[in-house]
């Protein structure tokens, strides 16, 4: 399935479901560091763990499965203090990881989508970097993902909508399809107080052809849902965080059950959701649920 496929889907109103996390899930295996960082440290060390986390999100029903790439750019590597000239090494592996896991599932019509992680140290939207900086650093990142094959681009986790709209030129200029994924506030905005109407124009004018929440609690995602949920422009969608962060470092509390978690997917729909996953604390179980739980009205 290419990816005018998966818009075709979504336009006939069909559901498009994502994967879920990478970073807590290899923590939930057993591989708890300590450090934010440890999807990378653990993608050199046990690269065929991160293969078969795609490969279990796949058996699970995900359409999409997101490589590893989320803090491969060379910003992010700085701030965990690892070497910024790896990056392109580094999106490279992730990319391959996941393509190897999707071809030897056997499942057909699955994509796989390069993700183009924050810049900035935290998610506050006054410490994103300038909009140049963002887009230097991603087209970096995504000249490695159109050589290794990934089908589209998702510029995620973004907490001001330049970040995101940087992805997006970044993706565009590369000749790659792209969504975009920005955090919502608690009131029902996005995070850095923009509308969610403003934040769908600015994105969607710049090549996006999707615009998702992420990384934020599900109640917050059903709060800006009344707002996304009615735009027009592009397809809508999101995918949430499966439990509360957890005491200090990024860890996280599991507390949410997939049926849980389905439940506030299903109220996403209602409001007009038609691409759904999970972000951190959910696991390949999460997404089995949104696969056979999750239906249109």
């Amino acid at each position: 399935m290419a990816f005018h496929d998966v818009m075709e889907r979504s336009a006939r109103g069909e559901l498009i479901i994502l994967d879920g996390a990478i970073g807590t899930e290899i923590r939930r295996r057993g591989g708890d560091t300590g450090r934010s960082d440890l999807a990378v440290i653990h993608m050199l060390e046990s690269p065929g763990l991160i293969r078969e986390i795609h490969a279990d999100y796949i058996n699970a029903g995900a359409d999409v499965i997101t490589a590893n790439t989320y803090d491969c750019n060379r910003h992010a590597l700085i701030l965990d203090r690892l070497d910024g000239d790896s990056a392109q090494y580094l999106t490279r592996m992730a990319v391959e990881l996941a393509i190897d896991a999707r071809n030897s599932s056997g499942v057909e019509g699955v994509l796989v989508a390069g993700s183009l992680g924050p810049l900035a140290s935290d998610y506050d939207p006054n410490d994103v970097p300038p909009f140049e900086t963002c887009l230097s650093d991603y087209r970096e990142q995504v000249q490695v993902m159109v050589e290794a094959g990934v089908d589209f681009v998702l510029a995620e986790t973004a907490a001001q909508e330049r970040s995101a709209r940087a992805g997006v030129v970044a993706a565009s200029e590369a000749g790659l399809p792209v969504w975009a994924s920005l955090l919502a506030g608690p009131d029902g905005t996005v995070a850095s107080g923009a509308s969610w109407g403003e934040a769908v124009e600015t994105l969607v004018s710049a090549g996006a052809a999707a615009v998702l929440i992420n990384c934020t609690m599900p109640d917050a995602i059903t709060l800006s849902m009344n707002e996304l949920g009615r735009q027009n422009q592009a397809p809508v969608g999101a995918y949430g965080q499966g439990a509360l962060p957890a005491g200090h470092g990024w860890r996280f509390e599991p507390s949410m059950t997939p049926d849980e978690y389905a439940k506030h997917a299903q109220d996403w729909v209602d409001l007009g959701a038609r691409i759904i996953g999970g972000c951190c604390a959910t696991t390949p179980e999460h997404i089995r649920y949104l696969r056979s739980e999750v239906t249109l009205a």
